[in-house]
């Protein structure tokens, strides 16, 4: 049933951004990038236990924090211009999505943990 859902948020999703989407899965020990108008995985990879995401201007991340058991991770946003912003999410099935309209930016997911 879950993954049903996981599915049905990818769709939707889809729909809604029809710019440039980077579709990221984050699993317990691997990354999955899908193809934003296919949705088929394009590379799979083991993570270190933090990892950075380059988004572009004008770029929107679909984060799908899936480690499949009750898990915390910190997701913290560094713009360009120097903001910094961090937030604290349970990645056992979590969707983050950013905004079109937000400049350039890295954003770095920790390890998972048991612990908020």
């Amino acid at each position: 049933m879950k993954q049903i859902l996981t599915i049905a948020f990818i769709l939707i999703g889809s729909v809604v951004f029809a710019q440039d989407t980077l579709w990221i899965m984050v699993r317990e020990k691997e990354i999955i990038e899908f193809d934003n108008s296919t949705m088929h995985m394009v590379n799979i990879f083991d993570h270190t236990p933090e990892f950075e995401i380059r988004v572009e201007d004008n770029e929107v991340l679909f984060l799908h924090l899936f480690d499949n058991k009750k898990r915390f991770r910190d997701v913290i946003i560094k713009f360009d211009d120097g903001v910094m912003t961090k937030d604290v999410f349970k990645s056992k099935s979590k969707v983050i999505w950013t905004k079109e309209d937000w400049p350039a930016f890295v954003v770095t997911v920790s390890k998972a943990r048991l612990k908020r």
